[in-house]
């Protein structure tokens, strides 16, 4: 079974093992793996998530690439996720990245997005074109409405040179 001994020892044989290992551990085993150990994790990646990577207390620094990686894996169950995401320090930049509307809405709740109104459009677009509660609630939070009230709506058009923020009437 994974364990988190298991992992030490085998990266301590190395003389790999670094505080990245410690606080950014899935992107550590992804860049410094063996191609059989990442299989190993990929295939029994809810094992993994489970028994390492939230009981590792400073684990909470994943690279954005890795932590968008971990999310968009289908094979991750949803419950799983949503506790990475509350673990996490990482701040996700576009959550277009993120290709699960329930995903998104969990980062939005965190606050666990970059504060954009790029990224409130792309959620509302993967919603159906609507505002959820929760989407209501985050652009609610007087921290978040601070953010958005300094940067004016951009006028960029979509390939139809429609203006891209028309449809949030």
């Amino acid at each position: 079974e994974l364990n988190r001994d298991i992992f030490k020892f085998l990266f301590s044989k190395k003389q790999l093992l670094s505080n990245e290992y410690y606080t950014s551990n899935y992107h550590f085993l992804q860049t410094y793996g063996i191609g059989p150990l990442k299989k190993y994790i990929y295939d029994n990646i809810n094992t993994y998530v489970q028994n390492i990577y939230l009981r590792l207390e400073n684990n909470t620094e994943e690279t954005e690439c890795s932590l968008i990686e971990l999310l968009n894996n289908q094979n991750l169950k949803l419950e799983l996720k949503n506790k990475i995401i509350i673990k996490e320090n990482t701040v996700i930049n576009d959550i277009s990245e993120i290709t699960d509307l329930n995903v998104q809405n969990v980062l939005l709740q965190n606050k666990k997005v970059f504060v954009s109104w790029e990224n409130i459009y792309h959620n509302y677009i993967l919603n159906g074109k609507f505002f959820s509660d929760i989407m209501i609630e985050y652009l609610s939070a007087s921290d978040i409405a601070e953010e958005l009230s300094k940067v004016k709506l951009s006028t960029k058009k979509d390939e139809n040179g429609i203006n891209i923020y028309s449809g949030l009437n």
